[in-house]
């Protein structure tokens, strides 16, 4: 699925409202308010342009808040999520349930809360992917000379975080937690954490990141 505003004349602010439960929503033309609670192949899916409050209850909910593609195989698992329109967006709030959400928050001075879970975060432009039965194996930071200062704020759960451009502030909770205050990569094998790496290479690109972790097997690269 895939969003295809690519200038703010055809989006809009929305709010977007998900119950507990598995939704596929693309909101990019008009403002607004809808709840939705219909069950899809256990997915919540939102993507949207423009300064957006997207929030859900509980499920396993990936998010795309400004311009983007996720893709799905057969059957029905999430294989790649990436932004698209890297320099287009806005301020988005992102607000979601328990569950092993993935947010690929885009272009923006965006906010972030997840409850528990294992979350998988990029609070700027990024690239992920998953092998066919789903599990997570890439994440990459792109487009990293954009972005904005994000506040990120994962609960309890084995956290992967990628916060992007500018001045960040993260917080998690107790877990397992992977935390780059900049540009970076982590990659994976079997679902276990193998490098985490940072990609920026000049102060231009990266920002004075505010970063607290809770209890657990922690590690940070700020940037």
């Amino acid at each position: 699925m895939q969003s295809t505003d690519a200038d703010r004349s055809t989006a809009a602010a929305d709010t977007i409202h998900l119950g507990a439960g598995a939704d596929r929503v693309i909101a990019g033309l008009d403002t607004f308010t809808e709840e939705l609670t219909e069950t899809v192949n256990g997915i919540e899916l939102v993507t949207t342009i423009e300064n957006d409050e997207i929030t859900s209850d509980s499920g396993n909910t990936h998010v795309i808040s400004d311009n983007g593609v996720l893709t799905y195989n057969a059957d029905g698992i999430l294989v790649n999520a990436m932004a698209t329109e890297t320099d287009r967006g806005g301020d988005d709030e992102v607000t979601l349930g328990e569950g092993d959400n993935v947010v690929i928050a885009g272009q923006g001075a965006d906010t972030i809360i997840t409850a528990g879970g294992g979350d998988i975060i990029m609070g700027d432009n990024g690239e992920l992917n998953f092998d066919d039965q789903g599990v997570f194996v890439k994440a990459e930071s792109t487009a990293i000379d954009q972005g904005g200062n994000d506040t990120i704020n994962a609960g309890n759960g084995d956290n992967r975080i990628i916060a992007g451009f500018g001045s960040d502030e993260v917080t998690t909770g107790s877990g397992s937690d992977v935390v780059i205050g900049d540009n970076g990569q982590v990659d994976l094998i079997d679902g276990v954490v193998r490098v985490i790496l940072s990609t920026d290479t000049e102060n231009a690109t990266a920002g004075s990141d505010t970063i607290k972790v809770g209890s657990g097997f922690d590690r940070v690269i700020a940037g």
